[in-house]
């Protein structure tokens, strides 16, 4: 017997977060974990956004580095430091 699964919206809540360094980039980031998604974000000081129709300003604003769908929902989430400043992220998955 087969089934067919079609999810016409992404959950939108977010189970577990985390700070941390992911990525050998200044500054930190911060990883999202949702039912079936991973998403890594990092604080950008620069952005810049219009103020009037000829003016900038400049503004900080969180931007996806990374956006993952995954198959399984997830269990439990944890993270490791590893040598240098970094750390390591660790993901269980339930079984079906």
């Amino acid at each position: 017997m087969y089934a067919i699964l079609h999810e016409t919206d992404d959950s939108t809540a977010v189970n577990f977060s985390e700070c941390g360094k992911f990525f050998p980039e200044k500054g930190l980031q911060i990883v999202t974990v949702g039912v079936k998604y991973l998403r890594i974000f990092r604080a950008n000081p620069y952005a810049l956004i219009l103020k009037d129709e000829q003016q900038w300003a400049q503004t900080t604003r969180l931007e996806c580095l990374l956006d993952v769908r995954l198959l399984a929902p997830v269990q439990s989430f944890a993270i490791a430091r590893i040598p240098r400043q970094y750390f390591s992220l660790h993901l269980n998955f339930m079984r079906r």
